[in-house]
């Protein structure tokens, strides 16, 4: 899980900061996050509202730790949308 929510705010950073959609696979190599890999990958569309556009993201993330069909296996998915619109 946590893992996990490490690429959603990682990619929701990456959206709102800097405007750039991206896609990639993090490794993580802290504490008890070490080993898991989370692939990020997001899409956007645009949408205007009273004479302005914003951009929205969809970030989807999976994080896996371990090799599949084994005990030692995890893997979690997470969805989120995040928006340059004003509150």
């Amino acid at each position: 899980f946590e893992a996990a929510r490490t690429g959603i705010e990682w990619g929701a950073f990456q959206a709102l900061d800097s405007g750039s959609c991206t896609t990639t696979t993090l490794n993580l190599t802290e504490g008890g996050l070490n080993g898991f890999d989370v692939d990020v990958t997001c899409t956007f569309s645009n949408h205007t509202e009273t004479g302005d556009t914003y951009d929205v993201y969809l970030i989807d993330v999976e994080a896996t730790d371990g090799t599949y069909g084994t005990p030692d296996y995890v893997s979690r998915r997470m969805q989120a949308s995040v928006t340059d619109a004003p509150d």
